[in-house]
């Protein structure tokens, strides 16, 4: 799959009249488009060779924050499922969203996708109580994982290593990252759990 314009292709969504209200079970839904429409939207139109690769594209627009999920129960499939972009949310409930991505969803709803750094092209997932980094190359990637620690622990970061503290215990090494850039992500992801990050 080749690079994608994800901000032409947005447009190129909207020009479709693929994004439009929509009611399900009663209730309408604003500004929204359906995954499996999108889907075989863009295979139609060239976009893409195949559903597989629609799908990565969709999971693309996912994963840099573009789109959610109506309800945020779901990565993106192909199926009859509502997703809207961020740019179509109310300001504070757009930026309520981007910031709430938090463990106490995790727990509620099982697997929570944190936005992509556009810089190092990689996001976080959370399941149950691990934190797992992928990389966006044809597909996502997963790249490294790590437990949540338990409530009371704090991580300090130093240079580009991040160490869990227990209270009244000593230091021990929790994750090495690659670069400062990176330990600072993992920071900014373990922040979002709520446990108490220093150093970066």
């Amino acid at each position: 799959m080749d690079t994608v314009d994800l901000d032409a292709l947005e447009k190129d969504i909207r020009g479709a009249g693929l994004v439009k209200d929509r009611r399900y079970r009663l209730k309408v839904y604003k500004t929204v488009f359906v995954g499996s429409e999108l889907v075989e939207w863009m295979v139609k139109q060239g976009k893409c060779q195949s559903s597989e690769d629609a799908v990565k594209i969709g999971a693309l627009f996912l994963t840099s924050g573009k789109i959610h999920h109506v309800v945020d129960e779901h990565m993106f499939k192909n199926e009859f499922l509502f997703y809207r972009f961020m740019c179509d949310e109310e300001e504070g409930v757009r930026e309520g969203r981007l910031h709430s991505w938090n463990i106490q969803n995790v727990v509620r709803k099982g697997t929570l996708a944190l936005p992509m750094d556009q810089r190092t092209q990689k996001f976080f997932v959370l399941q149950t109580r691990s934190l797992i980094q992928y990389a966006m190359e044809c597909a996502p990637v997963p790249e490294k994982s790590i437990n949540i620690p338990p409530s009371g622990a704090s991580v300090v970061v130093e240079n580009s290593v991040l160490h869990i503290v227990h209270p009244f215990e000593e230091k021990d090494i929790f994750l090495e990252a690659e670069s400062k850039p990176e330990a600072a992500e993992w920071a900014r992801c373990l922040q979002l759990c709520g446990l108490r990050v220093s150093g970066v």
